[in-house]
This record gives structure tokens, C-alpha cells and sequence, in this order.
């Protein structure tokens, strides 16, 4: 698949009609609601930040992200995981990976795969130098949906 503008992924102001979306926040079984062609965005978890509380510490990566529009047929069920941010920590620490996100549809080969972020780093060295958490990566195949 060709690289897509992040301007085509994500929407103008009314570009899609508010009761045609559906953002699903924890995992499920999603039932397709009516025949057509979606768009579909799969993102990863960030990671969490580091801690250092007289050190030095940077920030979480960036979830990655998954971009398809696929034709779908109603009453079809898609298995959706979404994969949390990384958990705070407390003090004295690297922050910890954001979780996977993934969207599935078996009887397609659909299978749409969006990695969580690293955590951020921590030292005891205020002038060490660092890098942020690595942004997630994605894979996966849409499968024999891709419009």
C-alpha cells in the first residue's frame, strides 16, 4: 500500500458525519452495522514517560497506526484489542510501552496491527543525553477488504 498524506487519514471539519463514526475504547466484538466501505484507523498505546525525580528523564513514543479503507459487509464481526498507554511510574524509573492495538476479521485475512509506543528513559545523570520512547510501528494486511 502507497503511503497516505496524514492530511487523507484524518478528517476536515464535517468531513464525516458524526453518527456514521464509531471509536471503540476497549476491546470487543464489533458486528459491522451496514454494508459498505469504512475507513478504518488502528492506533497503538504511547508509552509513558520515565521518572527521575534530581536526574534527568524524557518522554513516551507516540502509538503507532494502521490506515485502510476496506469494504465491509453487514453483520460481520470484527475482534478488536485495544492496546492500553503505558502505565505511570512512580519514581526512579524508564516509563513503560504502550500495548498493541489490532483489528481482526478471520474470514478475510483482515488483520490490521498498530504497536504501542516505548517508554520514556530515566538517569541519575542531569546532563546525560537522551532519547525519547521509539513511536510505535504498524503491520498487518487488510486483507481481502481493501477497497
Amino acid at each position: 500500500m502507497a503511503d497516505i498524506p496524514l492530511s487523507n487519514i484524518i478528517p476536515q471539519a464535517g468531513a464525516w458525519p458524526a453518527d456514521k463514526i464509531d471509536i471503540l475504547l476497549s476491546s470487543q466484538l464489533y458486528t459491522v452495522p451496514e454494508t459498505g466501505t469504512y475507513r478504518v484507523l488502528v492506533v497503538g498505546g504511547g508509552g509513558s514517560g520515565g521518572r527521575w525525580e534530581s536526574g534527568k528523564a524524557t518522554g513516551g513514543g507516540a502509538g503507532g497506526f494502521r490506515y485502510a479503507e476496506v469494504a465491509l459487509t453487514v453483520g460481520q464481526i470484527l475482534t478488536a484489542t485495544i492496546g492500553a498507554g503505558g502505565a505511570p511510574v512512580s519514581t526512579y524509573a524508564a516509563g513503560v510501552s504502550g500495548g498493541q492495538s489490532r483489528l481482526q476479521l478471520a474470514d478475510t485475512g483482515m488483520d490490521m496491527i498498530a504497536n504501542g509506543g516505548g517508554g520514556g528513559n530515566a538517569s541519575s545523570i542531569s546532563t546525560a543525553t537522551m532519547t525519547g520512547g521509539a513511536g510505535g510501528t504498524a503491520t498487518g494486511s487488510a486483507g481481502s477488504t481493501l477497497v
